[in-house]
C-alpha cells in the first residue's frame, strides 16, 4: 500500500532521527510496515535486532511484543543465542520462534527467575539459549542445573543403559513414556549425538528416506554419513548392538557436526545441489527464433526431450497476481512486500510435466543459491507463508530429483519446493527464463494457451529474459519410444525390476499428459510387441503403494548385524550386505508377482 508524503510524515513525526531513518528504510522494502510495526522495537536497547527488523516488523502477530517484554537478562540471552545460531547455520527465524514460544509457555519460568539477577559468562549465556530453544527434557530449573547439564544427561543416559526400566526415570516424563527399547535409543542418540529421540526421528523422516541416493562429496559427506548412522540405530531392535554403540561412543568423531539446524541446512543444500546439477540451461543449439516485444529481442528456446526444470506458476494461488495481466511483471515480482518470505516452486521433467494451474506465466530457474531451499516434498506442502515462521501442513520430505519426480502426487498432483525470496546477499531471487508448456494446464477460469503466450512474451520483455518452450507432444513421442525399448528389455530378461521401471515411467507421463498416456496407450505399447494381455496397469496411487510396500519389506527383512561397531558405521560385513540385497530382491519379486499373475482385469 502506497501512502502520500503527508500520511508518511504522520506515521514518523514522533520518532527520533534514528528511528525515522529505520522505518523509512523498511517502508522501501515493505509498503505495509506502518500497519504491522510495533514502534517499541525501535528503542535503542533493541539495536542488535536492526538487521532483523524487516521480517520482525512484517507481521501483526505478537512476536515483536513478546521480544519487547523480555527482561534484560532474558533479552541478552535471546540475542546472544540467536546470533550464535545464525552464525552456525544461517538460520534464525525458526530458532527465534521456538525460543520465544518456550519462554512464554512457562517451561523455563524457574530458570529465568533463578538467573534474573546473576552475572552470566558468555559460555553460560550461549548454553542457556541453546537449552531454552529445546524442550525441557532434563528439568533444567536453575543456573546450577545449566552448569551440570552435560553431567545430568550422562547420568540419566547411563541409568537407562544400566536398566531401561529404572523407576528413577519417572522424574523425566518425556523419557518415561517411551518403551524400554526407545529409551535405549534415546540414550545412544543423546550421548553420541546430543539429540533427543523426537529430533532424530524428525531428521530421519525429513532427510533419511532418500539419503543413500545423494552423491557423496567433501562438503556433504559428514552430514550424509550422520543421517545414515542415525538410521542404523533407528532401525535396529538389537539391544546388544545399542549397548556396544553406547560403550564405544567416545571414539566417534563427527568434527563438522555441532548443531541440528546446521545439519539441516547442510542437508537441504545437499539435496538442492542434486537439483541444480540437472536444471535446464538454455543452449545456442536449442534456439528456435527471436521475437521482438516492445523493442526488445526475446530469444525462444526449445527444451527438447531431456530436461528438468524448476518453475513457479504466477497467479495459481493468488487472485492479486492472477488478475495482474496489464501490469509490469518484473515490478510485481519485486513488489515491496515481505509477508511472504518464500515462493513455491515445483519440478517438472520430460517424463512428468504436471504443474499447478497456469493463470499468468511460469517462471523458470537454472540455478538456486545455496541456503535458499526452505522446504520440499513430493506433494503440495500446503505452505502457510503469511506468518513470521511459515507453517507447513503437508508432507514435508526431502528427495533427490529422480525420487521427487517419481513420487509426485497428492490432491494437486504436483510436487513443491519452497525457496527464500531473498538471496543470502539480501537481493530478491530473479527468474532466469519464462517457461511455456504447449498444451499445458490452462483449463482454469479464464486462462487459455493463447493468453498465457501473450503474457509470457510480455513477462520476458519486462524482465529481459528468454522463453523456454516445452513441447508435450514431442516429449510424448520420445517417451513412448523409451517405454517401448524398456518393454523389449523386460520381455528378453524377465527382470521384474525393469517392469517396475516401465510402470513408473508410464505413470509419470500419465500424470502430466493424460490425454497421450492413457489406458489405450498402455495396451497399444504392449500389443505392438505381440502381448495381447499386458500386465495390469497400476494407477498412480497403486504404484506408490507398491513402491512403499517394497521399501517396508526391505526394512522388515533387513536385520542390522555388525561384526564390530565401526566409527563411521559404514564398514558392514560384506556377507551381510549380500544377504540384505538378496532379501530385497526376493521381497520385490513376491510383491510384483501378485500383479503379474492377475494380468489385466
Amino acid at each position: 500500500m502506497k501512502y502520500s508524503e503527508e500520511e508518511i510524515w504522520n506515521f514518523v513525526k514522533n520518532l527520533d532521527e534514528r528511528q525515522r531513518k529505520i522505518v523509512l528504510s523498511l517502508y522501501e522494502k515493505n509498503d505495509e510496515v506502518f500497519d504491522t510495526i510495533n514502534y517499541k522495537i525501535l528503542d535503542e536497547k533493541y539495536a542488535q535486532l536492526e538487521d532483523k527488523l524487516l521480517l520482525l516488523t512484517s507481521y501483526e502477530e505478537d512476536i515483536q511484543e513478546k521480544i519487547c517484554r523480555l527482561n534484560e537478562n532474558a533479552y541478552n540471552i535471546f540475542v546472544t543465542a540467536m546470533k550464535k545460531q545464525e552464525e552456525k547455520s544461517g538460520e534464525w527465524v525458526e530458532f527465534t520462534d521456538k525460543f520465544i514460544l518456550n519462554l512464554y509457555t512457562g517451561e523455563y519460568n524457574r530458570l529465568i527467575r533463578d538467573i534474573e539477577n546473576k552475572q552470566l559468562s558468555q559460555e553460560q549465556i550461549e548454553k542457556i539459549g541453546y537449552i531454552i530453544a529445546e524442550e525441557n527434557i532434563f528439568n533444567i530449573e536453575s543456573l546450577e542445573d545449566v552448569n551440570n547439564y552435560e553431567k545430568t544427561k550422562e547420568t540419566i543416559c547411563d541409568e537407562i543403559m544400566r536398566n531401561p526400566n529404572s523407576e528413577e526415570l519417572e522424574d523425566y516424563p518425556e523419557i518415561y513414556e517411551l518403551s524400554p527399547l526407545e529409551r535405549m535409543k534415546f540414550a545412544v542418540y543423546m550421548k553420541v549425538y546430543g539429540q533427543h529421540l523426537t529430533q532424530v526421528e524428525r531428521l530421519i523422516k525429513l532427510y533419511g528416506e532418500d539419503i543413500d541416493n545423494l552423491e557423496l562429496n567433501d562438503k556433504n559427506k559428514s552430514v550424509i554419513k550422520y543421517i545414515q548412522s542415525l538410521k542404523i540405530i533407528g532401525e535396529t531392535d538389537d539391544e546388544e548392538l545399542l549397548k556396544r554403540i553406547y560403550e564405544k561412543s567416545k571414539t566417534i568423531q563427527l568434527d563438522s557436526i555441532y548443531d541440528v539446524k546446521f545439519i539441516e541446512r547442510r542437508l537441504k543444500d545437499s539435496y538442492q545441489e542434486n537439483y541444480n546439477q540437472k536444471l535446464y540451461q538454455p543452449k545456442e543449439e536449442d534456439l528456435i527464433r527471436v521475437e521482438e516485444v516492445n523493442g526488445k529481442q526475446i530469444p525462444i528456446y526449445d527444451a527438447g526431450t531431456e530436461f528438468s526444470i524448476s518453475l513457479t506458476s504466477v497467479g495459481s494461488t493468488s487472485n492479486e497476481l492472477a488478475n495482474y495481466i496489464d501490469g509490469d511483471y518484473k515490478k510485481t515480482w519485486n513488489r515491496p512486500k515481505t509477508k511472504s518470505q518464500r515462493y513455491c516452486a515445483s519440478q517438472i521433467r520430460n517424463d512428468m510435466a504436471s504443474t499447478h494451474r497456469i493463470m499468468q506465466v511460469l517462471y523458470g530457474f537454472k540455478h538456486h543459491e545455496e541456503g535458499t531451499l526452505m522446504a520440499s516434498g513430493p506433494e503440495d506442502l500446503g505452505t502457510v507463508n503469511w506468518s513470521f515462521r511459515p507453517r507447513i501442513t503437508g508432507n514435508e520430505k526431502y528427495c533427490t530429483e529422480n525420487t521427487q519426480i517419481n513420487e509426485t502426487g497428492g490432491v494437486y498432483e504436483t510436487n513443491e519446493m519452497d525457496y527464500s525470496r531473498r538471496l543470502p546477499n539480501g537481493e530478491i531471487q530473479q527468474p532466469d527464463y519464462i517457461v511455456f508448456i504447449n498444451g499445458g494446464n490452462y483449463e482454469f477460469l479464464e486462462s487459455n494457451e493463447e493468453m498465457v503466450w501473450k503474457n509470457s512474451l510480455k513477462a520476458a520483455s519486462d524482465f529481459g529474459i528468454p522463453i523456454v518452450v516445452v513441447d508435450r507432444k514431442k516429449c510424448a513421442i520420445s517417451e513412448k519410444q523409451k517405454i517401448s525399448k524398456m518393454i523389449d528389455e523386460f520381455l528378453e530378461s524377465r527382470d521384474k525390476r525393469i517392469l517396475i521401471d516401465i510402470f513408473q515411467k508410464f505413470s509419470n507421463n500419465q500424470l502430466g499428459n493424460e490425454e497421450l498416456f492413457n489406458y489405450g496407450t498402455w495396451h497399444q505399447l504392449w500389443n505392438e510387441k505381440g502381448i495381447s494381455k499386458p500386465p495390469r496397469m497400476l494407477d498412480r496411487y497403486q504404484l506408490l503403494q507398491v513402491l512403499n510396500k517394497l521399501r517396508n519389506e526391505y526394512k522388515k527383512d533387513k536385520r542390522v548385524s555388525v561384526q564390530e561397531f565401526k566409527e563411521n558405521y559404514d564398514k558392514v560385513d560384506k556377507e551381510e550386505q549380500d544377504k540384505a540385497m538378496k532379501e530385497l530382491h526376493d521381497s520385490m519379486n513376491l510383491v510384483i508377482d501378485e500383479y503379474l499373475e492377475k494380468g489385466e482385469e
